[in-house]
């Protein structure tokens, strides 16, 4: 698989980060939708959460009203057992108690004012007294075993009971109303910010799609620059150059590039001048070395003609042993040789004998010899 991207070309490469791009964001979105429209007001997950909350408000007593008390009351009414009497007073008292616990977070966390005045005083002035009379007028006429006084303060209390009933049922009219107020709002707000979602989202579709279809262009341009001045340098112009003057990698690239052309045709000229400078010494050179040639032809020749000279003369030189009364001369081995024969061995020369007019008077004074 890597083999594989790293052959692909750099535009295949981000067509196909395009691609999985978009795709993701598809699926992101679908999944999204999937998700909003699962948990969203009146979906499937909302729906039982409120089904589970009426059951459980259908099941238990609720604490900010005091049926539950009232029901009590109404046992206690005809308890005779003192045990089981006690217990019914005791469990009024614990739901009174929640009952004034109920009111006052209510009170204090209720947003919509209508509704926090009848939880804080027209449904709780009725049940404030409901829990008085019970205290200060049934108590001690049960205890007394006053049939006539229960009876009468029971009346009484079940008046009251109705009041907070009323304003019991009101105030559960207007949360209802205010509940489907809000599930409008929730699914009015719901459906514009899905409709915002799929705008944002195709928009970025687009903007990422355009995105790297342009950098895809300006990468493709860049490498293609990049190729074809390459190509024209290393086919012998010099003068190529990418002339890239932007911040990213590429045109790092291509200044890089233009650097080693610059210097590399800096040097291109320094060896073409070094070459022409090498010719000219070389044209010297040969141009001496042809004149030393002669020269040394003329000086071989000029040797060979004194060769021929001296293989023709033979002279003598220095100062020859001779004897001063016989006229011999002593060799280099140390014997005596006549002074001709010295001569004819050291030298070219030859003797012809005759005999000098000073000599021919001496040798033979009676012959008069003309030489």
């Amino acid at each position: 698989m890597i083999s594989r991207l790293q052959n692909m070309r750099i535009k295949t490469k981000l067509l196909l980060l395009c691609c999985i791009m978009l795709v993701g964001f598809i699926v992101f979105g679908l999944i999204s939708v999937q998700v909003v429209a699962e948990i969203e007001v009146n979906g499937p997950l909302y729906d039982r959460i409120v089904q589970d909350q009426n059951l459980i408000a259908d099941i238990l007593p609720p604490p900010a009203y005091i049926l539950e008390s009232f029901l009590t009351l109404l046992q206690l009414q005809d308890e005779a057992d003192p045990v089981k009497r006690e217990l019914l007073i005791e469990k009024i008292r614990k739901l009174r108690k929640a009952y004034y616990a109920k009111s006052e977070f209510w009170r204090n966390t209720l947003h919509d004012k209508p509704m926090r005045d009848i939880i804080s005083k027209k449904s709780y002035d009725p049940a404030v007294a409901f829990y008085k009379k019970f205290e200060n007028e049934l108590l001690p006429a049960v205890f007394a075993n006053d049939k006539n006084k229960v009876n009468s303060v029971t009346k009484e209390l079940d008046k009251l009971y109705q009041v907070h009933r009323s304003a019991i049922d009101e105030l559960v009219g207007l949360a209802r109303k205010s509940a489907s107020a809000d599930e409008k709002l929730a699914a009015s707000i719901i459906r514009k910010r899905e409709i915002l979602l799929y705008v944002i989202a195709f928009m970025m579709m687009a903007a990422i799609a355009a995105s790297l279809l342009g950098i895809r262009q300006i990468l493709t341009n860049n490498v293609l620059k990049l190729i074809s001045v390459a190509e024209r340098f290393s086919g012998g112009d010099l003068t190529a150059r990418t002339d890239l003057r932007g911040k990213d990698e590429f045109s790092e690239v291509g200044r890089a590039f233009d650097q080693m052309a610059r210097k590399i045709e800096r040097d291109s000229i320094a060896l073409r001048e070094n070459e022409e400078k090498l010719k000219r010494i070389n044209k010297q050179l040969r141009e001496e070395i042809n004149e030393r040639k002669q020269a040394e032809d003329e000086r071989k020749k000029l040797i060979a003609q004194l060769k021929d000279a001296i293989l023709k003369i033979k002279t003598l030189t220095g100062l020859l042993p001779i004897c001063a009364a016989c006229k011999k001369i002593r060799n280099d081995k140390g014997a005596w040789e006549q002074i001709e024969t010295y001569i004819r061995d050291h030298s070219e020369a030859n003797f012809s004998h005759s005999i000098c007019p000073d000599c021919a008077k001496k040798l033979y004074p009676d012959f008069d010899l003309k030489l």
